[in-house]
């Protein structure tokens, strides 16, 4: 199976900010940021895009979402963005690098669920705390001296707490029900197993269920069955390699778990209704 380090054209910090240290990053987007970001790509890094007020629109993984006043985008390494934002947009690009954060023990927040739905809507309240948690980054990123390094750390760990505490709000809302529960567990297990394991069965031995249960609950909280979550998220990925990568299909049919390229190009055009070669040719004209 090939591996994503090697084959992946990864942007990396240094790649897009010139005022850096090697795992972290802070700007203003009203001092520097870019208004139109139009070719896709993937990084290496995380990235938290608050925006304090402004507009526009951020295309992540093939979805345009609306960039309005106090929302936050939060992206993982891996997702494919593009962004075309208003002049008057003001915000904190604020990235850092998963190495670093792992260290902190804080990233066993869901990213599924930002996957699923990257952006969420601030209260002024929440908007306001989060940004002074940045400004001290920002403040710190500057001093730059002996301790600074621990300060950081410190810093971000209070920042992914924060946001921590704002995804499981979301959540909550959304899946107070215990169902709602196992379907957000369902969700984090095909993020980490969906490229070897297409089973429904795989998934639901992990969560102790039958899969005959595991598809009810899917049904009733998703409208889909448990095996359609599955294979959206490998329709997801082979649409972010084709639109980013120079893999061919062959490649990225192997490398997705299809011993067949002609049954994972069968797989392809049943979902997205064109084949590999012709979505590669639509997505880099997006």
């Amino acid at each position: 199976m090939m591996n994503e380090k090697d084959i992946f054209p990864i942007i990396g910090i240094n790649d897009l900010y010139e005022d850096h240290l090697d795992h972290m990053s802070l700007l203003r987007h009203n001092v520097n940021g870019k208004e139109v970001i139009d070719t896709p790509h993937k990084h290496d890094f995380f990235l938290i895009f608050l925006v304090l007020k402004g507009g526009g629109v951020h295309t992540i993984d093939f979805t345009d979402y609306e960039v309005r006043d106090n929302t936050l985008f939060f992206l993982a390494p891996g997702q494919v963005h593009k962004w075309k934002l208003n002049k008057n947009t003001e915000g904190f690009q604020f990235v850092f690098s998963g190495s670093f954060a792992e260290k902190l023990q804080r990233l066993h927040i869901h990213q599924h669920i930002f996957a699923e739905n990257p952006m969420l809507e601030l209260s002024e309240a929440e908007t306001n705390e989060l940004a002074g948690e940045l400004i001290r980054i920002e403040e710190e990123l500057i001093t730059r001296d002996a301790l600074s390094d621990m300060i950081l750390a410190d810093r971000l760990r209070i920042v992914l707490l924060l946001v921590e505490r704002l995804q499981k709000k979301y959540a909550e809302e959304r899946c107070v029900h215990p169902q709602g529960r196992i379907v957000l567990e369902f969700k984090s297990l095909i993020e980490k197993y969906f490229k070897e394991h297409c089973s429904v069965q795989f998934y639901a031995d992990h969560l102790h269920i039958t899969a005959n249960y595991l598809n009810t609950i899917c049904k009733k909280q998703l409208k889909q069955t448990a095996g359609e979550q599955i294979r959206n998220r490998i329709i997801l990925e082979a649409r972010r390699l084709l639109a980013v990568t120079p893999l061919s299909v062959k490649e990225i049919a192997y490398g997705l778990g299809f011993s067949d390229v002609a049954y994972f190009s069968r797989f392809f055009k049943k979902s997205e209704g064109m084949t590999p070669g012709m979505f590669r040719v639509h997505a880099r004209k997006m």
